[in-house]
């Protein structure tokens, strides 16, 4: 092949636990990258061994100012990046917000002729009533003007960021996972949970950044309710973020500091999957998170919170539970379910669904390439 298309993936960040950066590696490790070149530009450092995997697939990865620090410089640094002689033919957008309409406008005053806006949640990581979420249905049109093509994680993230009214003319694109590496392995838990220490423990896990959405503080006093009844249970947090330090002192506080690990950002997530008993997500909002399909397709039993879609219902494993109600209820239900906890094979289920990544990442190669060359 004598020619590539090169794609410039625009993103908060890059990572392996989670998110819209696992998404993002997921799909760059199964296109054929003869065909398909995956560039980044993000907000936030990136781990070095991923940034070495990009690299040895030949892309890479290039960090700008986020806006929060200064919209200024964030733009001039993107029209350093987005210019008439940079070499990528698509501009590839990751987003949750129509502020993002500005790096659209820049790729089309470049002559980027693709420029695909992709929706990943559902709201806003502000709080309501501020400037962002003021001017979100505003900057819409302007927005959808300078896009070529509308992406969404699913129906509820689409509604979101483009309106229920173009549903139409949204491509649904699954966060999608290769199944088999998280398959349920027996004899791989065990020697894992014994090398933790955690050989008889009930273990609850929950993989995010530690930000507003995914509710950290929520996680914790549910599972400060569990322990009072099961002293016994674990709780192991995989993920970094700007929450962390108040999280670790939240813990503190309440006496948790031997029944709670700090994981830091994993690349073995299959494995740390196939250590715990039961997966908690209360996030406050999602687009439709990776992390829960991983879970499934691990076998794990799943709490989440009712605000996240249900699309993500893949398997019979996830019970969505009330955000209204109380960490007791949450920890009672976990409680009262953790006896009859059985882990099976969902491979099955996760590809009839949609959701591995080998048919995906094909269709996604092949929509890159016609849109290029036909």
């Amino acid at each position: 092949m004598s020619h590539k298309v090169k794609v410039l993936h625009i993103c908060g960040s890059i990572t392996s636990s989670g998110g819209v950066g696992a998404f993002l590696m997921n799909y760059y490790k199964n296109v054929d990258i003869n065909k398909v070149q995956f560039d980044f530009l993000t907000h936030n450092n990136t781990e070095e061994q991923l940034v070495k995997e990009i690299n040895d697939m030949g892309g890479s990865v290039i960090k700008i100012t986020p806006k929060s620090i200064s919209i200024w410089k964030n733009i001039y640094e993107a029209f350093k990046i987005i210019n008439k002689r940079s070499p990528h033919e698509i501009i590839h957008i990751h987003t949750a917000s129509t502020t993002s309409f500005l790096y659209l406008l820049i790729a089309k005053l470049a002559g980027k002729k693709k420029r695909i806006v992709h929706s990943h949640a559902t709201d806003l990581e502000k709080p309501k009533g501020s400037f962002q979420h003021r001017i979100h249905n505003l900057l819409r049109p302007i927005m959808l003007s300078l896009s070529t093509d509308l992406f969404a994680c699913s129906e509820a993230a689409g509604d979101w960021l483009f309106g229920v009214e173009r549903r139409s003319k949204v491509r649904l694109v699954n966060n999608a996972i290769d199944s088999k590496k998280f398959l349920y392995n027996k004899r791989k838990a065990e020697q894992i949970r014994n090398s933790m220490n955690i050989d008889d423990k009930l273990v609850i896990g929950n993989i995010g950044r530690f930000s507003y959405p995914k509710n950290h503080h929520f996680i914790i006093d549910i599972f400060n309710e569990v322990v009072k009844v099961n002293p016994n249970a674990l709780l192991l947090l995989i993920g970094s973020g700007e929450l962390i330090d108040e999280i670790k002192q939240k813990v503190f506080e309440l006496k948790l500091n031997n029944k709670v690990k700090f994981l830091g950002v994993r690349n073995d997530i299959p494995d740390l999957l196939n250590a715990m008993n039961v997966f908690l997500l209360p996030s406050k909002f999602e687009g439709l998170p990776v992390a829960l399909i991983e879970a499934q397709a691990s076998g794990l039993k799943i709490y989440a919170t009712d605000t996240i879609t249900s699309e993500v219902e893949v398997t019979e494993l996830v019970t969505r539970l009330p955000i209204s109600e109380s960490p007791r209820f949450w920890a009672e239900k976990i409680i009262q379910d953790s006896n009859q906890l059985v882990r099976k094979s969902t491979y099955e289920e996760i590809v009839k669904s949609g959701y591995d990544i080998k048919s995906n990442a094909k269709w996604l190669e092949n929509f890159y390439f016609n849109k290029t060359f036909k």
